[in-house]
């Protein structure tokens, strides 16, 4: 019994050793080999805003950009903080504190993989999957350092993670309180963080409402709002942007194949598998509504939101993924008892 404990000790830390050497191997690849973007001298597209954003906190003048990005404040704010603290260049604090929250985000996603049903091997593939798409945080951000979309992707999964865990039993306030704190703070970076929020007062909501679970099921969506409109008392924003107008010309100008080919960027093979295992996947979503609504709020927001649709979706990819690794950890299962 003893010898066969440790030969399974053994082949257990063999395969972590080979999978760190993979996992190694495959990082490093990625970093030698992936060019970052040239336009605006690295600062890319939407990145030129929050560059600015940042440059503006660290001469301490006041935040003034065009909309909507002058009002992602977060990760502007934290890369003008570590640019100052390390001496380095406002783009590679970008850099810096995306990696950090890509980092956190994969152990975040894999402890949520595990808590929702996958097997310890199909969370590493899948979380491995996450780290080579490359709109995810790790490739997107060596490519585009200059995001905002890193930070609240992590909250994000933790706010996942407490809603999953107290899914079937009734919600203490400090357990509200606490979501709602991370929420609000997540808006701070990046407005579509109202998708968790959405999340969570669908899950706080009880199937026969009381006034207690009503109150609790509101906290959330309001920490958002409130953050939000935060953010619009503290920057002056420039440009023409208008949300109705925005709303308006996606209608006109996205297709349905639009958001299917989205659907495939942001998420690779999974978004085959997703397709396979769609019965099952379904049946999940509708047990915690949480997860269906997350989903449903984020493909919205992705409809809506004009371009870069790829990028909306990511905020889904827990979710997705975690549908996807319980569904191949079921088949794994179904097989052994063939």
């Amino acid at each position: 019994m003893c010898q066969d404990g440790e030969m399974s000790k053994r082949r257990g830390l063999i395969r972590v050793a080979l999978v760190g050497a993979f996992v190694a191997g495959f990082l490093l690849l990625v970093l030698l080999t992936q060019d970052r973007i040239e336009r605006a001298n690295g600062q890319g597209f939407d990145g030129t805003h929050y560059h600015l954003i940042a440059e503006e906190f660290s001469e301490g003048q006041p935040f003034q950009a065009d909309a909507p990005f002058a009002f992602r404040i977060g990760t502007p704010v934290v890369a003008g903080v570590v640019s100052e603290v390390l001496g380095v260049s406002t783009i590679d604090a970008f850099g810096i504190v995306n990696l950090l929250a890509g980092a956190t985000f994969f152990g975040l996603l894999f402890l949520y993989l595990r808590r929702t049903g996958s097997s310890p091997n199909w969370a590493l593939a899948l979380v491995l999957s996450a780290l080579a798409t490359w709109v995810m945080p790790f490739r997107m951000v060596l490519f585009y350092p200059v995001l905002s979309d890193v930070i609240p992707l992590a909250l994000l999964v933790g706010v996942l993670i407490m809603l999953d865990r107290s899914a079937n039993c009734v919600v203490p306030w400090s357990e509200v309180v606490i979501v709602s704190g991370i929420i609000f703070c997540g808006s701070f970076f990046r407005e579509q963080m109202i998708v968790a929020g959405i999340a969570a007062s669908v899950q706080f909501l009880r199937r026969r409402p009381t006034w207690s679970s009503f109150a609790k099921a509101t906290m959330p969506i309001a920490a958002s709002v409130f953050a939000i409109g935060i953010t619009h008392l503290m920057v002056k924003s420039t440009g023409k942007y208008s949300i109705v107008s925005a709303v308006g010309s996606s209608f006109e100008q996205h297709s349905f194949d639009d958001l299917v080919l989205a659907f495939f960027l942001a998420f690779g093979v999974v978004a085959v598998l997703a397709i396979v295992f769609a019965p099952t996947i379904g049946h999940w979503l509708l047990e915690q509504r949480y997860r269906f609504g997350l989903v449903i709020a984020t493909f919205g927001v992705a409809w809506l939101a004009g371009s870069d649709m790829e990028r909306f979706l990511t905020f889904a990819s827990p979710v997705i993924f975690a549908a996807v690794g319980r569904s191949l950890t079921q088949y794994d299962l179904s097989l052994i008892h063939i």
